[in-house]
């Protein structure tokens, strides 16, 4: 039963991780996780930085995200895409500065939602594209402006807006959704096998000790009763083995 809560504990541990935290330059493509910005996030020009749906990015105050290369959130295969938020009570202000594209920046958003912040999302004039498609922004300060006009936009009403790119035209850059497309059924897949070898371990446990308590009451099937014991011991060691590779591999896919 030992052997059986600790790999329900590693297990455990490791599926409910914090948030990341992020800060500075940054660029590059994510995981679908929790977010904690510390500092404020500048994505360097000529890179880009990829956030996959689902995940959600919080910002301590004062902290914001420029953009000087290119940010794209694409929705890939999901409605929900990624949440910029605030990581701090919503009645204490201010928040976050909210999402800036400076000259020559490019920003992709796709089903996205900006909440809780001081300008949203702000373009300068020379912003150079940008495709901000059913994105919802919600209790900012100034929700959207495309260089010194703020654009009016409908309450809870999902906007969208165009600059030098054609719609649909969010899609993840060099191949991001293809790269990322074997690890969740790598992961279900490994997670499975961890959980088995766990609950197969215990199981065999179980058996080695009926078989140990029957051995030393036993006469003349002794020499049975020892082989089958060990038969099981053998089957304990190797799905505890088995589930022990297993978490590990699950686990080295988050670093991927």
């Amino acid at each position: 039963m030992k052997l059986f809560t600790i790999q329900l504990f590693i297990l455990f541990t490791f599926l409910n991780t914090p948030a990341i935290p992020l800060s500075g330059p940054q660029h590059g493509e994510y995981e679908r996780r929790d977010y904690h910005v510390t500092g404020t996030v500048t994505v360097p020009a000529g890179k880009t930085m990829t956030i996959p749906a689902g995940s959600i990015l919080r910002f301590d105050r004062y902290t914001g995200l420029i953009v000087r290369g290119t940010l794209r959130c694409p929705a890939a295969d999901t409605v929900r895409g990624v949440l910029f938020t605030t990581s701090v009570n919503e009645g204490d202000y201010p928040l976050w500065n909210g999402i800036e594209v400076d000259s020559g920046g490019s920003v992709f958003l796709e089903n996205c939602y900006v909440y809780n912040s001081v300008c949203g999302l702000r373009l300068s004039d020379e912003c150079r594209e940008a495709a901000i498609e059913n994105t919802l922004f919600r209790d900012n300060e100034n929700d959207f402006s495309a260089g010194s006009s703020p654009v009016i936009i409908e309450k809870d009403a999902p906007f969208t807006y165009f600059r030098n790119v054609k719609p649909k035209s969010i899609t993840p850059a060099d191949g991001a959704a293809e790269k990322r497309g074997w690890k969740i059924p790598v992961r279900l897949s490994l997670g499975a096998a961890a959980v088995a070898g766990c609950v197969l371990s215990v199981v065999f446990h179980n058996d080695c000790e009926d078989y140990k308590q029957k051995y030393d009451n036993a006469g003349e099937d002794a020499a049975s009763i020892r082989e089958k014991g060990n038969s099981a011991l053998y089957r304990r060691n190797a799905a505890g083995v088995i589930g022990a590779a297993a978490l590990a591999g699950f686990v080295v896919t988050f670093f991927f």
